[in-house]
């Protein structure tokens, strides 16, 4: 059975289960290149995004170091034996989000001509637009365009962001697999 899109479909799973082990591998001696660790997310339900393409229920979506290599219904794919398994089983896995209109240095605030000055005077137009690009990672959104934010704090920011939520995220394929 050929699933179209179902790699890339796979995305959020890799952003949010295989992350943090790309973020933290440390590079081997030259000579012996790193091994890749293995991941496989089991159980779930796969969306690829495709219009009229039905969802994959009870899924596998095989990672191995920092790619997606096999996706599929999980009673045709097969584990390697030294793969970590997440069981996946009632959650979702799909792609990650896209959010065209985004404004990193708002955060849920209206009234800008008492918002946007309060936030530059005390010097957390940084934080707040961290905060904000956490907020949008955690709901699923990966991909962003900031329509009304600096460009170099906006940058700097999403970088870090991005750093930090992959570190912090170490401890979510254990804390999946006690749910």
């Amino acid at each position: 059975m050929k699933f179209p899109g179902a790699l890339h479909a796979a995305l959020c799973a890799l952003f949010l289960a295989a992350g943090p082990f790309v973020a933290t591998a440390q590079p081997g001696p030259a000579s012996a290149p790193p091994a890749k660790t293995k991941l496989a997310l089991v159980g779930g339900m796969l969306l690829d995004g495709y219009d009229g393409v039905p969802p994959v229920h009870r899924a596998a979506i095989l990672i191995e170091g920092d790619r997606i290599v096999r996706v599929g219904p999980a009673s045709e794919i097969p584990i390697p034996p030294d793969a970590q398994v997440i069981d996946t089983s009632g959650r979702v896995m799909m792609p990650g989000l896209i959010d065209t209109h985004v404004h990193l240095s708002i955060l849920g605030h209206g009234d800008y001509g008492r918002w946007d000055p309060w936030i530059a005077k005390n010097h957390l137009v940084e934080r707040v637009m961290e905060i904000s690009a956490r907020q949008l990672l955690f709901a699923g959104v990966t991909s962003a365009v900031d329509l009304g934010s600096t460009l170099s704090e906006g940058l700097a920011v999403l970088s870090e962001a991005m750093d930090e939520v992959v570190s912090e995220t170490s401890e979510l394929p254990h804390a999946l697999s006690k749910h």
